[in-house]
């Protein structure tokens, strides 16, 4: 499997410099981060080319799957109960515009995503059995009974369709991205506040947005510094009332980019984040293991261990941190 990093620039720490001196060199390094961050249009994908990505994408969260099926953690339902209601359980997969070496895969995640999810169930997994009842360009909703309960995952993307990019302009296709990308982001801001669980899967982009549009290194540098696109991440974060109990950030060193923000903004959440630069493969793999730790309700051990990569394992990469 080809390694892909959603850090969203190079990995090395990021001072606090001038916005003066970042514009000075965003020029220098901005091109030889281009294939990390992403720097306009992108490869139109052949469907062979398309078919054989989300062979890949599947078989990798189908090997996760077979992980924790074989090795099912203990259940401690009363660490859950912050999630407890008589309304269905809402959950929402936001995948960020992933982009590398001039392709997006953010749509090939999230459709292997949903195929994972409706499979038939191994062993006691409860990230299984889904059915399809709502899809359309960006969003697919998937809703399944659990302990009495209904569950509903819905998985956004970010992307748009090669199929529909492929007959347009350059223009065009930039213009209908731009609005897609918009409606993604109001999207994810109105879920901080209905969702009961928010997962975001994609580039961390230095911390200074949630990536769900393209974007040059310059302009990562920028907000990097500036952080004005997070702004409305953490206004929604502060709003009450709010049904939101976890989020996830299955992104290059989410921990240190968001932690602190984040649990300023809502002492009470409980973040999952990333404490170092992550690959897409492991990084889609814990977003399943977290998954299933939840709809599981597993105990603290188990709810880490099923977050563990079954490829690349690395029991510090992520962890769940509980709110106040």
């Amino acid at each position: 499997m080809t390694s892909r990093r959603r850090s969203g620039l190079a990995t090395s720490v990021w001072p606090s410099v001038m916005i003066g001196t970042i514009l000075a060199v965003a020029s220098t390094i901005g091109g030889a981060y281009a294939g990390v961050v992403g720097s306009g249009p992108y490869t139109h994908l052949r469907p062979s080319s398309q078919s054989a990505m989300l062979a890949e994408a599947i078989e990798n969260l189908e090997t996760q799957a077979e992980k924790i099926a074989a090795r099912p953690g203990a259940s401690c339902p009363q660490d859950f109960s912050a999630l407890e209601s008589s309304r269905p359980l809402r959950i929402s997969m936001f995948y960020g515009y992933d982009d590398h070496g001039g392709k997006v895969y953010d749509r090939v995640n999230a459709d292997a995503m949903s195929h994972v999810l409706t499979s038939k169930c191994l062993g006691q997994l409860s990230t299984c059995g889904f059915s399809l009842v709502a899809r359309s360009q960006s969003a697919t909703t998937l809703v399944r009974g659990l302990a009495g309960r209904r569950v509903e995952v819905n998985l956004f993307t970010s992307s748009l369709a090669d199929e529909v990019s492929r007959n347009m302009s350059l223009v065009a296709a930039y213009r209908q991205q731009e609005k897609l990308s918009r409606a993604v982001k109001a999207r994810f801001y109105r879920e901080l506040l209905e969702s009961d669980v928010v997962f975001y899967m994609g580039h961390s982009r230095l911390g200074g947005s949630i990536g769900f549009d393209a974007q040059t290194g310059v302009t990562t540098l920028v907000n990097a510094v500036l952080r004005r696109p997070m702004l409305p991440v953490l206004e929604a974060l502060r709003r009450r009332p709010t049904k939101l109990k976890i989020i996830g950030m299955f992104s290059c060193q989410s921990k240190r980019y968001f932690h602190q923000d984040f649990e300023g903004a809502n002492p009470s959440l409980s973040l999952i984040l990333t404490t170092g630069e992550i690959n897409y493969g492991p990084a889609e793999q814990a977003s399943l293991g977290a998954l299933e730790a939840v709809l599981s309700k597993n105990c603290g051990h188990a709810f880490h261990e099923s977050m563990s990569s079954a490829d690349e394992p690395d029991p510090e990469m992520t962890y769940l941190f509980r709110g106040r």
